[in-house]
């Protein structure tokens, strides 16, 4: 399922997508490498609620949805995770919304990874003399070196 949600974010066009990146490997690896248990159950739990609403829109859950429904229900728990984090009645300590880490992780470990890196974005392996200002036409790609 990690590795759908993640796709559902950065799909395969004329890049490769999330799964070519092996992104869920990643976010599995960081969630158990370097976030508390308490983030890891709200991670778990944000999986269930993805399902849930999933069920609740489409009476089918997120793996059995077409591309186009899944990105209907992320679009809408992005919108929801936008909401939140903008209320008045954020408290310090309050956690985060489940689908914060799923988002963030999925554009690190996309950016950083090889496909992300060398199609998604401009690459230069052993990158020349330092250009501070360099011109920018529209629908240029951002560098990544």
């Amino acid at each position: 399922m990690v590795a759908e949600v993640a796709e559902t974010i950065i799909p395969t066009t004329d890049t490769p997508g999330a799964k070519a990146a092996k992104v869920d490997e990643f976010i599995i690896t960081m969630m158990n490498d370097c976030y508390k248990k308490e983030d890891q159950e709200l991670f778990l739990s944000g999986l269930k609620k993805i399902d849930e609403a999933s069920k609740k829109k489409f009476q089918k859950v997120f793996l059995e949805l077409t591309p186009e429904q899944r990105t209907e229900i992320l679009t809408e728990i992005d919108k929801e995770r936008v909401a939140y984090n903008k209320r008045d009645n954020k408290k310090e300590g309050d956690a985060a919304h489940y689908f914060q880490a799923m988002k963030d992780l999925t554009l690190v470990g996309y950016f950083t990874s090889e496909p992300g890196a060398t199609q998604a974005l401009r690459y230069v392996r052993v990158p020349g003399k330092y250009e501070g200002c360099v011109p920018y036409k529209k629908g240029d790609k951002a560098w990544a070196t």
